[in-house]
C-alpha cells in the first residue's frame, strides 16, 4: 500500500499528469484496479489512497466532483456539461487534473454521443413528412444536446418544421440549469420533473432517446424500463438507449479515483436484453460513436 500512497504523492506534487505522463498514470490505475478486483485491496485502503490526493480530489476538480457526488449520483449534469464544453477548473494548480479528465477516452465518448444525437435527430427530421415532430428525451441532464440541435436546426433547411421535446429529468437543479441554457427555445421544450420508472404519457413518439441513464441500471431494471419506454414508441419509430461498452479504457480511472461505477455492456449483452424486453430480433440494431466506447441500442417498432 505504501508504494501506492507514495505514487499518489508523486502525482500530486507534479500538479497532476502531463500529456506525456498519461500512459504511465493510466498503467498505475490499471494495476490498482486489478488489485481491487482480486481482493488484494480493501475498500478502506482504497479510501485512504483517494485521501492522499488531497485537493486533486476536492470539488474544485471534475474528478473530485465525481467522487464526492454532491447531487447524490455520479455523472451529474454539471460534470456532463463541463465534459461537453471542455470546461476547466479556475484553480491553476489543479488544471492538469481537469485536462487529464477531459482527455480520457470516456470523456471523448461522452462528447461523441452528443454529436450522435444531433445526427440522429437530423435523420429523423429528414425522413419524416410530418410538420410537427414530438421527441421524448429521458434523463435529459443539462440538455446541451437539445440546445445544440436547435442551434443547428434553426439555421438549416428544415428550420420551419416544428419540433417539440418532452424532457424527463428527476434532478430539479438539472432542470433549472437546462431551462436557463435553452431559454430561447423554451417554446419547443417541455421539461418534466419525473422518475423515469413512473413516467407515463398518452403520446407516441417517433424517437425516444436516453443517453446516460441505462449505464446505471442492473439488467432487471434495464429490461423493465425498456419495456415501458418501448410502449411509447410510435409505429415506424425507435427507442435509442446509450450504454458504455465493456471496452472502456477509462474504467480503472473512473472506478479507482472516483468510485464511478457503470454497468458496462457489449453488443451481445445489449442485444439479449432487448430480446428479453420483447423486442423482435429484426428490430434491434447496435450503433456506436467513433471511440467505440459508447454503444447505442436502437429498437425499431
Amino acid at each position: 500500500m505504501k508504494k501506492h500512497i507514495d505514487n499518489a504523492s508523486k502525482w500530486v506534487n507534479r500538479g497532476g499528469p502531463s500529456p506525456t505522463d498519461y500512459e504511465e498514470f493510466n498503467s498505475w490505475l490499471e494495476e490498482i484496479a486489478g488489485e481491487v478486483e482480486q481482493g488484494q485491496m480493501a475498500s478502506q485502503t482504497l479510501s485512504d489512497l483517494q485521501d492522499a490526493f488531497g485537493e486533486a480530489l476536492s470539488p474544485k476538480t471534475l474528478q473530485g466532483i465525481s467522487l464526492r457526488k454532491p447531487r447524490g449520483y455520479a455523472g451529474d449534469f454539471e460534470v456532463i456539461d463541463r465534459v461537453y464544453q471542455r470546461s476547466l477548473t479556475t484553480d491553476p494548480d489543479l488544471i492538469k487534473w481537469d485536462n487529464f479528465f477531459l482527455n480520457t477516452r470516456a470523456a471523448h465518448a461522452v462528447r461523441n454521443r452528443k454529436a450522435y444525437f444531433i445526427d440522429l435527430m437530423n435523420s429523423v427530421v429528414e425522413q419524416s413528412e410530418e410538420e410537427r415532430l414530438e421527441i421524448l428525451n429521458v434523463a435529459s441532464g443539462p440538455a446541451r444536446d437539445v440546445f445544440e440541435f436547435f442551434n443547428q436546426h434553426h439555421e438549416g433547411p428544415n428550420r420551419d418544421r416544428h419540433i417539440q421535446f418532452d424532457c424527463v429529468e428527476f434532478d430539479d437543479v438539472a432542470i433549472l440549469y437546462a431551462q436557463t441554457l435553452c431559454f430561447e427555445y423554451m417554446e419547443n421544450i417541455n421539461f418534466m420533473k419525473a422518475n423515469a420508472f413512473r413516467f407515463t404519457t398518452e403520446k407516441r413518439f417517433p424517437l425516444i432517446w436516453s443517453a446516460g441513464l441505462f449505464d446505471y441500471l442492473d439488467d432487471r431494471r434495464f429490461i423493465f424500463l425498456t419495456k415501458r419506454l418501448y410502449e411509447f414508441v410510435d409505429e415506424g419509430g425507435e427507442l435509442v438507449i446509450g450504454n458504455f461498452s465493456d471496452y472502456n479504457p477509462s474504467r480503472p480511472y473512473m472506478e479507482v479515483l472516483m468510485d464511478w461505477r457503470l454497468h458496462h455492456r457489449g453488443p451481445e449483452v445489449l442485444t439479449q436484453l432487448a430480446r428479453d424486453s420483447g423486442v423482435p430480433e429484426n428490430m434491434i440494431y447496435i450503433g456506436k460513436e467513433p471511440e467505440g466506447i459508447n454503444l447505442f441500442l436502437h429498437l425499431k417498432k
